[in-house]
């Protein structure tokens, strides 16, 4: 597989990914939820990746779900300064 490397505004792949995802979900009968946390990723600037990956990974979590509910939290870390790696914990915004 070969990733493309282009510049998005993340925000937007993600609003795009959960409408789809939400059309889906109300289908199945699957509680969808946006949460963008501390609101970071809303001020955040475009970063460089893959976004058709990258929805496509969003799309997949609904894939395989027959029930329950899909909660997509983002953030953005701060940039790294000074050689140190500002990382969010996994088990809080």
């Amino acid at each position: 597989m070969r990733l493309e490397k282009v510049e998005f505004n993340m925000v937007e792949v993600l609003e795009e990914s959960m409408d789809m995802v939400n059309v889906v979900g109300i289908n199945k009968g699957i509680e969808v939820i946006w949460d963008p946390c501390n609101f970071s990723i809303l001020k955040s600037d475009n970063v460089i990746s893959d976004s058709k990956r990258f929805k496509q990974i969003l799309d997949n979590a609904m894939k395989f779900m027959q029930e329950g509910h899909v909660i997509l939290r983002a953030w953005a870390n701060r940039p790294i300064a000074r050689g140190l790696i500002s990382a969010p914990s996994r088990f809080a915004c």
